[in-house]
C-alpha cells in the first residue's frame, strides 16, 4: 500500500510540474498584453478627431502603433531578465 500511495504521489508531483510551466507561461504572455490592451482601449474609445485633431492623425496613430511595439517588446525583455535572474 506504502509503495502503491508513493507512487501516485510521484505521478501527482508530475502532473503539478508541468501544469505549474503552463500557468507561468501563460502569466507571462498575459503579463505582457495588459499594457497594449489598455492602451489599445483607451485610443478606440476616443475618436480619432478628438485624439489627434484632424490634421495630425497621420503622424500620432503610426506613432501610437510604434509605442506600442516598444512597450510590448521592452515588457516581453524585462520579463525575461527576470525570468533569467530567478
Amino acid at each position: 500500500m506504502d509503495m502503491y500511495l508513493s507512487m501516485l504521489n510521484n505521478q501527482m508531483t508530475k502532473v503539478a510540474n508541468q501544469t505549474n510551466h503552463i500557468v507561468r507561461r501563460l502569466t507571462f504572455i498575459t503579463t505582457i498584453f495588459m499594457p497594449l490592451t489598455l492602451l489599445a482601449g483607451i485610443g478606440g474609445m476616443s475618436e480619432w478627431s478628438m485624439m489627434t485633431g484632424p490634421a495630425n492623425w497621420k503622424i500620432s496613430y503610426p506613432a501610437f502603433l510604434l509605442a506600442m511595439v516598444v512597450i510590448g517588446f521592452a515588457s516581453y525583455r524585462l520579463l525575461k531578465w527576470i525570468e533569467k535572474k530567478r
